[in-house]
């Protein structure tokens, strides 16, 4: 009985023993799993880190080489700032006469001397190229002297656009003006401009309305946010396509096409495709959109010749594709009751065959 007492509490002592070193295996082999689990998180962390590193550095030599590469295309000269966009009292600046107004900016006296620091006056005109920011607009910052009352732009009635296109006429019996409306055109949000003074107040830059349309890309847009202005240097243009907004801008023209589009040019410093034009002629705005630049997507018109192109407006080519879908609904139409038709037709033929064959 003594013995049979002794071993049963050998065989629990030992059972204790074993499930001690059990759970002490399975505590070590959770410990090591965690410190596993840390070192990799640990590993993919300075991983990401390292990553982040390299693409910064990465991102930091582009933004160098575009630098460089701009100041080399721009002789020299490297300016790159975002300015609060605000709306340029446009009545004042036709008051002193000023030509080629209808792209100049006014700019904040700091850019202008730095653009002097730089010999930016070396390259002729200074010019602009004006983008929105990819970033959400930042706000001007507190120190920002207070921006001045500018008038806001006249709201112009909404009407029509028309496309400028070939010197011929625009042809093809169309709606007549302000019959189709069409949405505002998405804006490329790019658009290049002359400068008429650096008087703005610090932090903010001043559009007139053809630089906003361009930019915002709706004739009647008025300017928001920020935008990014950099100095650029521009080839003269050889050839630009426009397109009218509206059907009957060819009418109204007549023979005065050519003075009207040239009288219009010569109130411009920069063209950009995309770029909103707007040409007074018998008493109305006739708003344009430049379709083709040559040499290139965006040029200078001073002291150019330049060859134009007005094609047929958005008006016609509005009419023209309804017309054409018209058609082809009609085409469809027909087939289906060609179709149609066969199948009575065969079905007719079958049941007289079977008649035949029964009789």
């Amino acid at each position: 009985m003594f013995s049979h007492d002794l071993n049963a509490a050998a065989k629990r002592l030992l059972a204790d023993q074993k499930a001690r070193a059990e759970r002490e295996r399975q505590r070590l082999e959770k410990e090591r799993i965690l410190a596993e689990r840390q070192k990799k998180r640990e590993q993919e962390r300075e991983e990401e880190a390292r990553r982040k590193r390299l693409e910064q550095l990465e991102a930091e030599e582009r933004a160098k080489e575009a630098v460089y590469e701009e100041r080399e295309h721009n002789r020299g000269v490297y300016l790159r700032v975002e300015l609060q966009a605000l709306p340029a009292d446009e009545a004042a600046i036709q008051a002193k006469g000023v030509k080629r107004s209808k792209d100049k900016l006014i700019l904040p006296p700091s850019v202008g001397a730095d653009l002097m620091n730089q010999d930016a006056s070396k390259n002729g005109a200074m010019l602009f190229e004006l983008t929105l920011p990819r970033q959400p607009p930042t706000t001007v910052s507190p120190a920002t002297p207070q921006q001045p009352a500018a008038q806001p732009y006249d709201q112009q009635p909404s009407t029509p656009h028309s496309t400028p296109g070939s010197a011929a006429r625009d042809t093809g019996a169309g709606p007549g003006p302000g019959s189709t409306t069409f949405p505002s055109s998405s804006g490329s949000g790019r658009t290049h401009a002359g400068v008429l003074e650096f008087t703005a107040p610090e932090g903010t830059v001043l559009l007139p309305r053809k630089v906003v349309q361009s930019l915002y890309g709706s004739l009647d847009a008025q300017p928001y946010g920020t935008v990014v202005v950099s100095y650029r240097r521009l080839e003269k243009g050889s050839y630009v396509r426009l397109q009218p907004m509206c059907h009957g801008f060819h009418e109204a023209a007549g023979e005065g096409l050519r003075e009207a589009l040239e009288g219009e040019l010569r109130g411009h410093s920069t063209l950009t495709e995309g770029d909103w034009l707007t040409v007074n002629h018998g008493g109305r705005e006739w708003p344009l959109r430049v379709q083709e630049l040559q040499p290139c997507a965006a040029v200078s018109v001073l002291d150019v010749d330049m060859a134009a192109d007005v094609v047929p407006s958005l008006e016609a080519e509005e009419y023209l594709r309804r017309w054409e879908e018209e058609q082809r609904r009609q085409q469809q139409r027909l087939e289906q009751l060609a179709a149609e038709r066969q199948q009575r037709v065969a079905a007719e033929a079958a049941k007289a065959a079977a008649r035949q064959a029964a009789a």
